[in-house]
C-alpha cells in the first residue's frame, strides 16, 4: 500500500506542475472543484473506499499530542496535509481525519481522510471540502473549524 501512496504523491506532484492529465472522471455528489483536482491523482480503490466511508456514519475524537506525533513520523501519510484533526472509528477501518491551513483553489481541499485497514495499510484515501451528512458535527470539532 506504501507503493500506491508513493505512486500518488508523485502524480499529486505532477499534477501540481501542471504535467500530464486531469481525466473526465465524473465527480461524486458534493465534490468541489479542488477536491475533484485532489482526487485525480488517488488510485481508484482507495477512493471508491473513501466514498463509502463517506456514506456510513463515522463517529470523531480530537486527536491529541501523541497522535500529531504519530502522524509527524507517519511517512508519506504526513504528506497529505497539514495536521491530524480527529481519529473515527466505523467499525470496519479506523481513520485519520487530516487537515490543512489553507485550503481552496489553488490550495489543496481543506480535509483528508485516511481509512487504515485491519492490517493497518491504507484502505481509503480522499480529499474533500463540505463535511458529509453522514457524520456528526459534534461541537468539539465544529469549534476548531470556526
Amino acid at each position: 500500500m506504501a507503493m500506491l501512496v508513493d505512486r500518488y504523491l508523485r502524480r499529486l506532484r505532477s499534477k501540481a506542475r501542471g504535467e500530464g492529465s486531469r481525466g473526465k472522471e465524473r465527480p461524486a455528489p458534493g465534490e468541489t472543484l479542488t477536491a475533484r483536482a485532489d482526487n485525480a491523482a488517488v488510485p481508484a480503490p482507495l477512493l471508491a473506499a473513501f466514498r463509502a466511508a463517506c456514506a456510513r456514519r463515522i463517529d470523531w475524537e480530537p486527536a491529541g499530542a501523541k497522535d500529531a506525533l504519530i502522524f509527524a513520523d507517519s511517512g508519506p501519510v504526513s504528506q497529505l496535509a497539514d495536521e491530524i484533526l480527529a481519529l473515527g472509528d466505523d467499525g470496519e477501518m479506523q481513520y485519520w481525519l487530516l487537515t490543512n491551513d489553507w485550503s481552496g483553489f489553488p490550495d489543496p481541499s481543506e480535509f483528508v481522510l485516511v481509512g487504515f485497514g485491519a492490517d493497518g495499510d491504507i484502505a481509503a484515501l480522499g480529499h474533500f471540502e463540505d463535511w458529509p451528512e453522514a457524520w456528526p458535527m459534534e461541537d468539539w470539532l465544529r469549534a476548531r473549524l470556526t
